[in-house]
């Protein structure tokens, strides 16, 4: 099942980036390509009180797909608004559900579970 899953968020995913580029202006100037340049994929196994610690990537969209079991996801970033000055979410991510950070976006992943779980990520470059 998670595999279908799996095959459904790529596909439609790649569906949007389609739409996105065919809309886009020709190449050429200072404008730039709206795609995602997939430059790695990994399966992360987190064993129980395991977690992926905060951390950013300045340049590089991420797409985190929760394959088995869930996890707490930290997004967000440091920020002074006229409210408040962090600006951070925590996300129950369970199997099924699929994450896409920006680039530049704190974020950590947590299993705070008794069960490992599974996580599919990959990520790239504009």
């Amino acid at each position: 099942m998670i595999s279908v899953r799996l095959c459904l968020v790529l596909y439609y995913w790649r569906q949007s980036l389609l739409r996105v580029h065919s809309q886009a202006e020709p190449r050429g100037g200072n404008s730039s390509e709206p795609f995602l340049a997939v430059d790695y994929m990994d399966l992360h196994l987190l064993n129980p009180s395991c977690g992926i610690g905060l951390h950013r990537h300045r340049d590089n969209q991420e797409i985190f797909l929760m394959m088995e079991g869930q996890g707490f996801m930290v997004v967000g970033d440091w920020c002074k608004m006229d409210q408040r000055e962090r600006c951070f979410e925590i996300r129950n991510l369970k199997a099924g559900h699929f994450a896409m950070l920006k680039g530049g976006n704190l974020h950590a992943l947590m299993n705070s579970t008794d069960e490992p779980i599974s996580l599919f990520m990959f990520g790239g470059y504009d």
